[in-house]
């Protein structure tokens, strides 16, 4: 984590299982960019084009406020000063050797409820808010 940015977490209000749920999102995010980024370079080779990766949420396991420092670390290459996992993804890339080919155009995501059928919201091209700091 950032030295700037602080996770707090109380027994009573489910907060290992809310952390628990945020780092298994932050995990799957890049997975399955890494995964995408592979496919979409194939289809670039043979038809030239972008791609958008959209990611289905159901506002319980990850909030969209996740994917926006995720997708802005993406396009910018750097990590944002209130990005919790900022840090813990920056040495894992370097341990793991892992490099992102950023052939991606943007991230989306639709939020729907447990039960519910269509999204309640979609959000097309997904980014943070300003830094008023930065």
């Amino acid at each position: 984590m950032s030295s700037d940015t602080h996770v707090i977490v109380r027994k009573e209000w489910m907060g290992a299982q809310l952390f628990g749920r945020s780092f298994s999102a932050r995990s799957a995010f890049m997975r399955y960019t890494l995964e995408f980024e592979k496919r979409l370079e194939a289809v670039q080779a043979a038809l030239p084009g972008s791609g958008c990766l959209i990611f289905c949420g159901n506002g319980i396991d990850w909030r969209p406020s996740q994917l926006e420092d995720f997708a802005d670390f993406y396009r910018t290459g750097n990590h944002r000063p209130d990005d919790s996992f900022g840090d813990m993804e920056r040495h894992y890339m370097k341990e793991n050797n892992i490099t992102l080919r950023r052939n991606i155009h943007s991230f989306g995501c639709l939020t729907r409820g447990h039960s519910d059928l269509q999204p309640s919201r979609w959000i097309i091209p997904v980014r943070g808010p300003p830094i008023p700091w930065a």
